[in-house]
């Protein structure tokens, strides 16, 4: 049996489920979406792929990586959802990012600037 048989498309700009909202940052893949997870008193951005370095990624978010396969509509979404990500005080957790992964988006100038959670080890 086919995998769409067994699976559910899901819109850009909707809900999955209460708390975790689609948006659209394809640029980087067609379809790609990050994730805004919500609860009553927390929020986390979950950028997918549409960073790929912890630094550069943020400093020149106009530059494209290789893996951009829409070059310009890639650095359009990741200037605008980083904006979002600083203004709105989200933290975020990243695939290519240093572990863990997580931290916040500062504004840096005309530019941004990644700020790693500190990771703390409690057995």
């Amino acid at each position: 049996m086919p995998v769409s048989a067994r699976t559910k498309r899901i819109d850009v700009g909707k809900d999955i489920t209460a708390g975790i909202q689609t948006i659209d940052t394809s640029g980087h893949t067609v379809g790609h979406m990050s994730l805004l997870v919500s609860t009553e008193n927390e929020k986390l951005l979950i950028l997918g792929d549409i960073v790929h370095d912890a630094y550069i990624s943020f400093e020149r978010p106009d530059w494209h990586f290789g893996y951009d396969q829409d070059p310009k509509k890639g650095a359009l979404v990741r200037k605008k959802i980083l904006q979002m990500a600083a203004s709105q005080g989200l933290p975020a957790v990243g695939y290519h990012l240093p572990f863990p992964g997580l931290g916040m988006i500062a504004r840096k100038g005309a530019a941004f600037r990644w700020l790693p959670a500190n990771w703390q080890w409690t057995p």
